[in-house]
């Protein structure tokens, strides 16, 4: 079937994200063993700490412009969609400037709060504008349903990054934390300087006052629920770096790149799914998104329960024995992933509705449940209290979201008894596998025989939705 065909349809462009998201953590699953090889333990948690800043500033300094593009193509139109991305680009270019002039007027304070030298700083903040840009170009192609391009462009980046961080490591031997971080930030400024000038080349518009003020309206309060959403994902590296040292919070975020595979499935199947989800609300077609999302959810879960059974065994396999100690939190990571994913459910409609300012609270109240959380179990529990802390924070996060969609958007169509279909089959796997966490031939029959049902469905089905 050719990219055209597979990009036309909602099954065909899933499986495209799918593959795309496959390969990318596959990218990833080989170079793992390779990186925890050539750094040292605190060495590989430092650099978890630099992309970490890294996320958290790519959602600060270009104001989210990606947030707003699938909103934007339903109330211009998809033909005047480049030309909107040209210009809210524009919007991103300026405020990331403005950032860049600040962080450097204070640079000695942005050390002191980010815990790295004015290099990395400087690095960091210039890396997370390019990592905007790829976020813009990846909204942009999903929102066009250009599935195909984004899988290729996604593995050439990818590709980039690790290759590069690879070759520093082994040309500046000892110095495996600079060697990391600008492998890494090398090709995503260049990639980044590639696609801001391909927006303008095809949209062709730098400034367009209705677009930025459209923009800046959805944008700026996901300004901070991004922050937010990031600090439940990433707060508990900083926090481990900052209590038990940068070895434990190079652990634990190893442990965490090992369950990627269930937040790459749930990430590719939403990259499908949200667009069409719209166009079907804009249609008024109720009836087809539930039958849609019924199979949607009855397969995420079945990928998520069979990742959970079999993730200790992931570590085991890409990791040495100083990160063995992190597999008793692998269990509640995929968890966690998986309320990530259902997660989405609530808020795709408050995106569809443009309820975004309601979304802030949810996600601050969640964060800081979090970081309590974390101040408490931490020390009592080390790093597993950060994973017990992160699935909590999910977990409240959905069940937020669920309670602001109900109240806020006309026509929710999703009740808890439906929601449960997903939580007990998952909570039931979650339960088997502490049981038999050292019994991993029980654990990865039952991985079998949940794969062998997933696998008849769809044969019988012939749809991932």
């Amino acid at each position: 079937m050719s990219n055209k065909k597979l990009d036309s349809s909602l099954s065909g462009r899933a499986f495209l994200y799918t593959l795309g998201q496959l390969a990318l953590n596959f990218l990833s699953v080989i170079s793992a063993p390779i990186f925890v090889r050539l750094m040292t333990t605190s060495e590989y948690g430092m650099a978890a700490i630099f992309f970490t800043w890294v996320t958290i500033l790519s959602n600060v300094v270009a104001l989210r412009a990606d947030a707003s593009i699938q909103n934007a193509c339903s109330e211009f139109g998809e033909e005047r969609l480049p030309g909107y991305v040209s210009s809210v680009s524009s919007l991103a270019l300026c405020s990331s400037l403005l950032f860049f002039i600040f962080a450097l007027v204070n640079l000695s304070a942005f050390s002191s709060l980010m815990g790295m030298n004015s290099a990395a700083v400087l690095l960091c903040v210039a890396t997370s504008f390019a990592i905007a840009c790829s976020n813009i170009r990846l909204s942009y192609l999903t929102v066009t349903r250009n599935a195909s391009s984004n899988m290729v462009i996604s593995l050439v980046l990818s590709i980039a990054q690790i290759g590069c961080s690879i070759a520093f490591l082994l040309l500046f031997t000892g110095q495996g934390y600079f060697a990391r971080v600008v492998g890494y930030s090398a090709p995503s400024l260049i990639m980044g300087v590639f696609f801001l000038a391909f927006f303008y080349i095809k949209g062709g518009i730098l400034f367009n006052r209705e677009y930025w003020r459209f923009c800046l309206v959805l944008s700026l309060p996901l300004i901070f629920n991004g922050i937010a959403y990031l600090l439940i994902n990433q707060c508990d590296r900083l926090m481990i770096n900052s209590m038990l040292g940068p070895a434990s919070a190079g652990i634990y975020s190893f442990a965490y790149s090992c369950a990627l595979p269930a937040s790459v499935v749930c990430s590719a199947m939403n990259s499908a799914w949200t667009p069409e989800f719209f166009s079907m609300m804009k249609d008024g077609k109720q009836d087809e998104i539930m039958n849609r999302s019924r199979g949607y959810m009855t397969n995420m879960t079945a990928v998520s329960a069979a990742i959970l059974l079999v993730c200790p065994e992931i570590l085991v396999v890409l990791g040495t024995p100083e990160y063995y100690s992190g597999i008793p939190m692998l269990p509640m990571v995929v968890m966690a992933y998986f309320f990530q994913f259902m997660y989405t459910w609530p808020v795709n409609c408050e995106f569809y509705y443009k309820k975004t300012a309601w979304m802030t609270g949810a996600t601050i109240i969640a964060t800081a449940v979090n970081v309590g959380m974390n101040f408490l179990l931490i020390p009592a529990i080390g790093a597993f209290g950060a994973a017990v802390a992160s699935l909590a924070a999910f977990a409240l996060l959905f069940v937020m979201h669920d309670v602001i969609a109900r109240i806020k958007t006309p026509h929710y169509l999703f009740s808890w008894s439906w929601y449960m279909q997903g939580i007990v089959p998952m909570m039931i796997a979650l339960a088997v596998c502490y049981l038999f966490l050292d019994w991993a031939v029980v654990r990865w029959v039952l991985a079998v025989f949940v794969i062998a049902f997933l696998l008849r469905r769809l044969i019988k089905r012939k749809t991932l939705f």
